[in-house]
């Protein structure tokens, strides 16, 4: 649960911390006038790497909004060089980086004890209003009633769940290459929150980054061979993503299409479009390893 859930409000000035490793908000500020400056209360103990460095994004994202105001978030950049360690805490800084094509940007740094973890740069809309819709490309059969689709299969839940346990998965569909061979799989997969966040605000946007990047290991595993899952590290990596609404309800069904694309020597990239449960195209993401 959620602790002090029901005192929110859409404003994300007023941070909160969970007792759970699937809850997303675990962020507090170091100080009452560290604007700049945030850390998270922990890394569960139970949390795996990629599960880690999906946290991390997620709760970037929600620190660089402390400092910016109620502005959407327009795109993001990220560079794993590392990720968490099991039961310690992580702290983010943010800086300001200027402007892009009239956009506002934040760099922040994820540092855990010495170490430099992730850098990621949140480019913001210029104005605080958020724009309804940059992109109106639909899913074909996304508006179909993900709510009361049939559970996907058992292995395929497991597997998701474990680097997601923080989202309910259904309606798990992969298409595989054949055996022996290097080639794009596809996966769609259904998913909402397990706990509801506040509507508004920064929470949208770190919540979809937190699902976009915990759900490229996911992408991968779907397509791995057996043989390949003694050998295979997600690594470090790059991420990007745009968000083609302004607003979105995040506590809604979405699905996430993903076309990955694979070599034989394990490289791998992932493009992830997810859409609203309506069909809306709300933001697209892309994962790359570096190893």
């Amino acid at each position: 649960m959620i602790r002090g859930h029901s005192v929110m409000h859409e404003s994300c000035d007023h941070p909160f911390a969970s007792s759970g490793y699937d809850d997303l908000t675990i962020l507090l500020p170091v100080s009452s006038t560290g604007e700049r400056s945030y850390r998270s209360c922990f890394v569960h103990f139970e949390s795996r790497p990629m599960f880690g460095a999906g946290l991390m994004a997620g709760q970037g994202v929600w620190a660089a909004a402390q400092s910016i105001g109620r502005r959407c978030v327009r795109a993001l950049e990220l560079s794993i060089s590392g990720e968490p360690r099991s039961g310690e805490g992580l702290e983010y800084a943010v800086e300001s980086a200027g402007a892009k094509a009239g956009n506002v940007c934040r760099d922040v740094y994820a540092v855990q004890g010495l170490d430099m973890l992730g850098r990621m740069q949140v480019i913001f809309a210029e104005t605080e209003a958020c724009a309804a819709a940059c992109g109106t490309a639909h899913a074909e059969d996304a508006s179909s009633d993900a709510a009361v689709a049939g559970p996907a299969p058992m292995d395929a839940t497991r597997r998701g769940e474990r680097r997601m346990p923080f989202a309910e998965i259904r309606e798990w569909i992969a298409t595989l290459p054949e055996p022996g061979e290097a080639g794009n799989v596809r996966l769609r997969v259904w998913c909402r929150l397990r706990h509801p966040l506040p509507a508004g605000g920064a929470w949208c946007a770190a919540a979809l980054t937190y699902i976009a990047v915990s759900h490229t290991p996911v992408a991968v595993e779907a397509g791995r061979t057996s043989a390949e899952a003694a050998s295979f590290e997600p690594g470090s990596g790059e991420f990007s993503m745009r968000f083609h609404r302004g607003s979105f309800d995040v506590n809604d069904w979405m699905l996430l299409d993903s076309a990955i694309t694979r070599s034989m020597t394990r490289r791998y990239s992932v493009e992830t479009n997810i859409f609203s449960r309506s069909g809306v195209l709300v933001a697209t993401s892309l994962g790359k390893n570096s190893r």
